[in-house]
Parts: structure tokens; C-alpha cells; sequence
């Protein structure tokens, strides 16, 4: 049966439009390097439309295993929150379309936080800008709808941000292609129903011509599918401001101010963590303050921010550490996050997520914690 849509042209004639394959994947993926409207952000979060920042086409991403393999992703974009969104564009014509091309997206998925870490993507992002001749801090305040160019921390900020939703897993997988079959649909609403904070979703952009004396008209019409009632229900109870357990955070933001001079560098209490920063120009100190639903903790995670922490400079500071008095039943941690990057953790047990009656206890163990973690950050 022909897929067909009508255009009624000044002339009041209808002109019909025909649906029409792509001649190439390369053609659908110039359209969505084009036009990154074209992933339909208003289909995708219709109370928050997203917006979307080409970092690079054609993104490498290796593995280093059993068997080595180098990857090309099709897209990598960040949105406004600056969660990495990785696409991958195939045409109705490719048999890979089907169930091979989620493998590779998992493979995509699973790799990239190892080998694109917020520096590198800030850097590709960065040489586009340059290869296009426009000012990065310019590109990325337009992204970010920042009314005044450097009068804001918004877009520190945004980087902080992408490093947390790195660290966190919080990443969009988009398969686009000019026909989403069902196979591959009902794969997508069942990853997407199971995959959190991790969102799956697939975008079908049709293409109509109509041809006429020698010229002809193109519509392009996305659609987005996979976000089912369920999954977005599912993922939304997470962070709606009435959940209990998301306020452990609230009270501390002016006690950080008042009692350390620390400055919020951003506050997501609905998803439940706090990054503070000391604000002199020599700043060293950084920490993420979240909370743990799964293993019950309270957690202060000193990682150095965007400039990062040596593991010889993270051997000193636990060092100072293990000298100082923890509040009991408290444990200092040590490792590399999934980007690869050094952490120091002081651990802090008894947090239920839907019971408050020691949070005042929990808070009171964290403003123990601080002043040692300040001091053996400048030791």
C-alpha cells in the first residue's frame, strides 16, 4: 500500500508526496549532522523538549578485551542536561537494521564511558567549533539558551554535568532509521522499559518527495517510538519532587556556603546528589555528595572535578585520611570511576531512602567528614 501525504500548495493545488527510501545510510546521516532537530526533542520530552549538540560524527570507540575492535559511531550528541546521546543511523535496506544493529548500539554503549571521557568530549567538541570558525563558549551558550556570553557558570557547569551523567551511566541510545520495523521496536520498548537511569529510544524519519516539471519537494517527518506509558511512568517516579528521600541534600546547600566557603556547583536534589567546589581561583577541591538508594550510604566523593585527580595525588590524600578520626560505622574508599578517573570516597552507612528518622544523624556524620576531606585535599 503507497504511503502518501498531501501538500496544498499557494496555488490551492494538492500535490502528493510520496514516501521515498533514502538512496544511502550516508544521506540520513548528513540530514541528522544538518539538522539535529530532525531527532524530534519535543517528541522525545514534550515538558522539556530536547535540544542537541553535535560533538562528532563518526566517533571512534575502541575495545580492549579478549578480541580488540574499533568502532564508528554514527552520531554522538549532548542535550541541554548534557547527557550523552549516542545515534546510529540505518536505512530499511540494511539487514542489520533487524537485531544486529542493538548489539552494536549495546557495544557502543558499554564502551563509551571508557574511552570518551569529558575531557576528550569536550575537546571534539571544541576542534568542530574550530573547523567551523565559531567560538566554542558562543556554540554552547546558544545550546544552552544563556542569555548573556560569559556572564554565566552555566556552561562549567554543563561539563560538570556530563561528567556526572557519565559516571552515573545517565546516556540515550537512538536507533534512526527511514522505517523503524517491529522487531526492532519491540526490543527497543523492552530495553527501554528495563534500562535506567539509561534511555532507548528510536526515531523514524520519513522521507516524501514530490516530483514535478524537473523540480521536485522534500518533507521530512521524525517519529519518535519506545517511549511507552510504562517507561516513562517508571523512570519519572524516580525524580518527581514528592518521592521521599530526595531532601537529605536541601538543608546543606547554605550550610556548605556558611560553614566552608563552598560554593554549589550544581543541585539535583531529585536525583539525589550535590556537587560542591570551593570558590578561590585555585581551587583544588571538588566533591559530589549523593546518596545511595541500593546500598543504603550516604557518600562524599572527592574527584578533582573537570581537571581530575592523579592516583599519585589520591595516595596522599587517603594517607591523610587514614590518620583522621572517621565518625563510626563511616569507610574510606578508593578506585577509578567508569570514565577512568581517580576518586577518594568516605562511605557513610544507614541511609533509607523512605524513612528520615536519622537523616539529622547522617547529616551530622557528613559535617565530620568535611573539614578532615578539605584538610587532606590541601595537605
Amino acid at each position: 500500500m503507497s504511503d502518501r501525504i498531501y501538500l496544498v500548495s499557494e496555488d490551492d493545488k494538492l500535490k502528493p508526496m510520496e514516501a521515498t527510501p533514502y538512496a544511502r545510510e550516508d544521506v540520513l546521516q548528513r540530514l541528522l549532522e544538518q539538522y539535529p532537530d530532525l531527532l524530534a526533542g519535543e517528541q522525545v520530552d514534550p515538558e522539556s523538549p530536547r535540544r542537541w549538540l553535535l560533538i562528532k560524527r563518526e566517533a571512534g570507540i575502541a575495545h580492549d578485551g579478549d578480541e580488540s575492535h574499533r568502532w564508528r559511531l554514527d552520531h554522538l550528541f549532548l542535550d541541554q542536561d548534557g547527557v550523552p546521546t549516542l545515534v546510529e543511523t540505518k536505512i530499511a535496506t540494511n539487514p542489520e537494521l533487524r537485531r544486529q544493529v542493538v548489539g552494536q548500539m549495546l557495544d557502543y554503549a558499554a564502551n563509551l564511558v571508557e574511552h570518551w571521557s569529558p575531557e576528550r568530549i569536550q575537546q571534539e567538541f571544541e576542534a568542530r567549533c574550530e573547523e567551523a570558525g565559531r567560538l566554542p563558549d558562543e556554540v554552547l551558550s546558544s545550546h544552552l539558551e544563556v542569555s548573556e556570553l560569559g556572564e554565566s557558570d552555566d556552561i562549567e557547569t554543563f561539563w560538570t554535568d556530563v561528567k556526572t551523567n557519565l559516571e552515573a551511566g545517565r546516556i540515550r541510545l537512538v536507533f534512526a532509521a527511514d522505517r523503524i520495523p517491529s522487531s526492532l521496536l519491540r526490543i527497543v520498548e523492552f530495553l527501554n522499559g528495563q534500562m535506567d537511569p539509561c534511555e532507548v529510544i528510536a526515531v523514524e524519519l520519513r522521507q516524501y518527495l514530490h516530483e514535478a516539471g524537473g523540480s521536485s519537494i522534500r518533507t521530512l517527518v521524525p517519529r519518535v517510538y519506545g517511549l511507552t506509558a510504562t517507561a516513562k511512568h517508571k523512570k519519572k517516579v524516580s525524580r518527581v519532587a514528592e518521592d521521599p528521600g530526595i531532601y537529605i541534600l536541601e538543608p546543606l546547600v547554605s550550610e556548605m556556603v556558611d560553614r566552608y566557603g563552598l560554593q554549589v556547583r550544581r543541585r539535583m536534589y531529585r536525583k539525589g546528589w550535590l556537587r560542591v567546589a570551593e570558590s578561590n581561583e585555585d581551587s583544588r577541591g571538588e566533591w559530589l555528595l549523593y546518596q545511595s538508594k541500593a546500598n543504603g550510604t550516604l557518600n562524599i566523593n572527592y574527584d578533582g572535578g573537570r581537571t581530575g585527580i592523579s592516583e599519585e595525588r589520591r595516595e596522599r590524600i587517603c594517607g591523610v585520611m587514614a590518620g583522621q578520626s572517621l565518625p563510626e560505622g563511616a569507610s574510606l574508599e578508593q578506585g577509578n570511576d567508569s570514565t577512568g578517573q581517580p576518586y577518594v570516597r568516605v562511605v557513610i552507612p544507614g541511609f533509607v531512602y523512605d524513612d528520615d528518622s536519622n537523616w539529622e544523624e547522617l547529616r551530622s556524620k557528613l559535617h565530620a567528614v568535611m573539614p578532615a576531606f578539605m584538610s587532606a585535599v590541601h595537605r
